[in-house]
């Protein structure tokens, strides 16, 4: 846990584009003026806007695909540069590893994903998304259709 627990800390990123996050904004560079995104967003700036939390509902070990972190990736977005497979471990990875219970908390910037799950039970987890009500990464989910609606009903 205390892997993950440091990459929640840590300075707001430096505007740079992020894996698979699209672009902070949060500062142009260090000792730089704040970027417009970073005045709607105000002093604590997009990195710390929002975090991701896993919850194992059963243990987490490395048999079962526990899932994978790269900690500081989200403060230094050039530790996945030159990565010619992304599937392969990288050098400074850490494994989510704890018993049922464990929630690890994630800055949503920290590169992770899923590992091959080599037992043969079901890796349960719940996974939630918090972040501040003014956050930019707030997403506004449409009403579902009728059709959507309708599709379960007998």
């Amino acid at each position: 846990m205390a892997a993950p627990t440091r990459t929640c800390r840590g300075p707001p990123c430096a505007g740079r584009r992020l894996p698979s996050h699209g672009r902070c904004g949060a500062w142009a560079s260090a000792g730089a003026r704040p970027t417009v995104a970073a005045r709607r967003l105000g002093r604590s700036g997009c990195a710390r806007c929002a975090c991701h939390a896993i919850c194992a509902l059963v243990d987490f070990t490395e048999e079962n695909g526990a899932t994978r972190v790269v900690p500081g990736s989200h403060r230094n977005p050039y530790l996945l540069k030159r990565r010619s497979d992304p599937r392969k471990p990288h050098p400074a990875q850490r494994r989510l590893i704890g018993a049922e219970g464990t929630v690890f908390l994630l800055n949503i910037h920290c590169a992770h994903s899923a590992v091959h799950n080599r037992s043969d039970e079901p890796r349960l987890a719940v996974l939630t998304h918090f972040s501040r009500r003014d956050s930019p990464l707030q997403e506004v989910q449409p009403a579902p259709g009728a059709e959507s609606r309708d599709a379960g009903a007998p």
